[in-house]
């Protein structure tokens, strides 16, 4: 997995991740906020130098599942538009 965090409060996290980001302090490609509740996870203000890839977003699944998340929500802007996507399993 090519992620780190850093906590900002009880269950919020900065993660950082991308081709090369093995470790904290390693060059990274995108930046997202993550809140925990219980079982459930808001992904939100997600920035990136590149397109988000599907290997990204399973990165970030797999991040939530470890924390114990079955339920993830993501905000993000896509083509200049606000899209939320509703709570779904993380593992689907």
């Amino acid at each position: 997995m090519s992620i780190s965090e850093e906590s900002l409060g009880y269950n919020i996290f900065l993660l950082r991740g991308g081709d090369m980001h093995l470790s904290y302090g390693d060059d990274y490609q995108w930046i997202a906020t993550v809140i925990i509740r219980g079982v459930e996870s808001e992904v939100k203000g997600m920035l990136s130098t590149r397109e988000i890839t599907i290997n990204d977003v399973k990165d970030i699944k797999e991040w939530l599942i470890n924390k114990g998340v079955e339920y993830c929500k993501w905000e993000r802007i896509r083509s200049g538009e606000f899209v939320t996507h509703e709570a779904h399993k993380c593992g689907e």
